[in-house]
């Protein structure tokens, strides 16, 4: 998505465990972008939903995070400029160091 140009992606979801407290801010980091996952809280069909909805920096840092047993509404601002700067160091950037000359035969698998 960020090759389209997303500086935000909204992540609804239904998490059970807690691995995209993990996985999401790495995906931010990868993709120079804000991720927004909004998670669902309580049980449904014997599967307990843990809630814990948060937001994420380009830098993979997270924002702002709900708890993990309430509904609850976050609120915080970004800076969109954060997320249309896609170096990661002065010589690294996000999409224009890609190859996609080199996976493309991965891609088609």
């Amino acid at each position: 998505m960020a090759l389209k140009g997303a500086e935000i992606i909204a992540h609804p979801s239904n998490l059970i465990t807690e691995n995209a407290l993990r996985v999401v801010p790495a995906q931010a980091v990868m993709n120079r972008i804000f991720i927004i996952t909004a998670n669902r809280t309580g049980t449904e069909r014997d599967i307990t939903f843990n809630g814990n909805s948060f937001a994420v920096d380009p830098s993979g840092n997270i924002i702002n995070r709900a708890s993990g047993d309430a509904d609850e509404i976050l609120s915080f601002e970004i800076e969109v400029d954060k997320a249309r700067d896609k170096f990661i160091t002065p010589l690294n950037h996000v999409l224009e160091d890609r190859f996609p000359e080199k996976y493309t035969e991965l891609i088609k698998q």
